[in-house]
């Protein structure tokens, strides 16, 4: 009759055959342990081209992201038109603006996987000529549903450069290397819609950070009597701030420099944040020195300097932002600021509708310390 349990001699040469199963003479490749994973060839890899390419490829989809976001404010120009013309309520026409910025922010929940499926190129292409091509409709249509209706999918489809072009250029460049062509990218969003004001003299909208800009056409046309053209230019402030904002990426770079030497090649991503930091206060100390300069006796040059600190502070909260998207998850960076560009886009289509209401009920001064304390609220936040 055979043991019921083994004896030590059987147990010692399982254990030797179990030891001989779990620890291999040699250790499986990498390409056995993840038979998934993509390793591209350096002729192959994005990062490898040559730098001048790399940056034509940045000033292409930076000029993308100028006209679609110029395209999303210019038509406030055209609200007294609409108006005149179809015989309804300033909120109704402020519809133009509010749909083609719910288009850009519906856009990239399409545009990301196919870009992702298809590649970058022909969306970039195919973006361009449908925005381009439903501009036409939106000009000459004799129909306020049908000026509407283009609006949304003018918004839709040029969404594309403001989803997916973060992630190209996240492929582009290295983690070292990408704070500055990411700063440019964050400046081209903002030019858009703030030298587009200086041939068509109209005002922007975009989310809590934008919809100070409101004021502007108030204070400048309104208080100091500035006509559209001149009101144009009182955005060249907030122009000039994003100006030094770039500028002074050169100063960042050789902080985030010291900063990779302390960690090696591969820091945190937090490191990206401490612009952010220095732009979240900035936001709110213009927002309070522009509601105090808006009043009639005080000289115009004063609520334009105070908007030079603000487009400084956003360019710096925007780049941080961004490039800590994109080495956070740099796998999936487009996805990412995909996600970041709906939640942007979502409050940039609501504003329009309430703020001419806040700005009237609250005047410049306190619809614009509201927007301040908010703002100082959300310093503290991360």
């Amino acid at each position: 009759m055979a043991p019921i349990l083994p004896d030590h001699a059987d147990l010692e040469k399982e254990s030797t055959n179990l030891s001989q199963l779990s620890s291999p003479q040699e250790d499986p490749s990498p390409k056995t342990q993840n038979p998934y994973e993509v390793t591209l060839s350096p002729e192959d890899d994005p990062k490898n081209l040559p730098l001048w390419r790399k940056w034509m490829i940045v000033l292409i989809i930076d000029a993308g992201a100028i006209c679609v976001t110029g395209a999303s404010s210019m038509a406030a120009t055209a609200e007294p038109g609409i108006e005149a013309e179809f015989h309804v309520s300033a909120v109704v026409a402020t519809l133009a603006v509010t749909l083609f910025v719910t288009g850009m922010g519906i856009g990239p929940v399409l545009v990301g996987p196919l870009a992702a499926t298809f590649g970058t190129r022909i969306i970039y292409i195919l973006s361009f000529l449908f925005l381009f091509a439903f501009t036409f409709p939106v000009a000459f249509s004799s129909s306020l549903a049908v000026h509407l209706i283009f609006r949304f999918l003018g918004g839709f489809c040029g969404s594309a450069f403001l989803s997916v072009g973060g992630g190209t250029i996240s492929d582009l460049f290295s983690d070292e290397d990408v704070a500055t062509p990411m700063a440019a990218y964050t400046i081209s969003t903002f030019v858009g819609p703030i030298i587009t004001p200086v041939f068509s003299g109209l005002s922007l909208i975009l989310g809590i950070l934008y919809l100070v800009f409101q004021v502007f056409p108030i204070i400048f046309g309104g208080l100091h009597g500035f006509s559209p053209e001149q009101v144009g230019l009182s955005f060249l402030g907030v122009f000039i701030g994003l100006c030094i904002a770039m500028a002074s990426q050169v100063l960042w770079n050789r902080a985030r420099a010291r900063i990779f030497e302390q960690y090696g090649s591969n820091p945190p991503p937090e490191v990206w944040l401490s612009m952010g930091k220095l732009g979240g206060i900035l936001v709110p100390i213009s927002l309070y020195i522009l509601a105090f300069t808006t009043y009639r006796h005080v000289h115009w040059i004063a609520p334009m300097i105070a908007s030079i600190p603000f487009g400084i502070g956003i360019c710096f909260v925007y780049t941080s932002t961004f490039t800590y998207l994109v080495t956070a998850f740099r796998p999936m960076a487009a996805a990412a600021l995909t996600g970041c560009a709906i939640m942007r886009t979502s409050f940039a289509a609501g504003f329009p509708m309430f703020s001419n209401a806040m700005y009237a009920r609250l005047g410049t001064v306190g619809a614009t310390a509201l927007l301040a304390g908010l703002m100082t609220l959300m310093v503290p936040l991360p």
